[in-house]
């Protein structure tokens, strides 16, 4: 999703049973890693898909959440070599325009250590290619954000 439509994102949260002042606290654990991810583009472009490719360490793509466990653990199952994000709607399936300056994209995958990895990141209009860059993966762990910058 872009920046101006970062809406519900996948936390979890985790009551503490303490009572202060009649209110309960408690925080937020992120599920996923998140991937801001801030292009620069030189020139008016229209987008259909934003993607990330690694040939090395592929990406988790199914797992389970115990929530009786504590701490609550996430085990994972299946993996895929690259990861995408549709730009645009259903209704309109050509993409979304964007404009020449910074974009940022969010983008959330599930934790994985991809240090050491190179992961090739491309914007897409159709078939075409918009961006291609090889980025370095680092060890993407749950609740963290990682800022992907590429011009």
């Amino acid at each position: 999703m872009r920046q101006d439509d970062l809406g519900s994102v996948d936390f979890l949260y985790a009551p503490n049973t303490k009572v202060e002042n009649g209110a309960c606290r408690f925080t937020m654990k992120h599920l996923g890693a998140l991937l801001p991810i801030k292009i620069t583009l030189n020139e008016a472009a229209r987008a259909t898909e934003l993607s990330l490719t690694s040939s090395d360490t592929p990406f988790v793509l199914n797992g389970n959440v115990d929530l009786t466990a504590d701490p609550v653990t996430i085990t994972t199952e299946g993996t895929t070599n690259s990861v995408s994000l549709a730009l645009g709607t259903k209704a309109d399936s050509n993409g979304i325009s964007l404009d020449a300056g910074d974009t940022t994209f969010f983008m959330l995958i599930a934790p994985v250590d991809m240090t050491g990895n190179t992961i090739l990141l491309e914007l897409k209009n159709g078939d075409d290619v918009i961006v291609s860059k090889e980025i370095a993966g680092k060890n993407y762990k749950a609740g963290k954000a990682y800022m992907i910058e590429v011009e």
